[in-house]
């Protein structure tokens, strides 16, 4: 699934990192660990490499972009297992 909008030749992706590990992100985790889920951040340039690799593929295949596996096998279980992945994904937002 993807979007083009053909007159313009734009296409339409929807990237979907986890934590990035900006400057923002690192004051957020040096706050606190809860502040984010005890997660390390994704470095900047694997979510541009992502993208530009998305961009690259003609024809397009994925509206949704992935910069790691991580984000991308969670992203697939929350939506094929809501119920069960709801009570530990749960617990790690509430944290916050």
């Amino acid at each position: 699934m993807t979007t083009v909008l053909v007159t313009g030749g734009v296409v339409i992706r929807c990237v979907c990192p986890r934590q990035v590990d900006t400057p923002g992100f690192r004051a957020a985790a040096a706050a606190g660990p809860s502040a984010t889920g005890r997660m390390r951040g994704v470095p900047p340039g694997r979510v541009l490499d992502a993208v530009d690799r998305s961009l690259a593929r003609r024809p397009a295949r994925d509206l949704y972009v992935f910069p790691d596996p991580l984000t991308r096998a969670v992203a697939r279980a929350r939506r094929w297992l809501p119920g069960p992945t709801a009570r530990p994904v749960g617990r790690i937002t509430a944290s916050r």
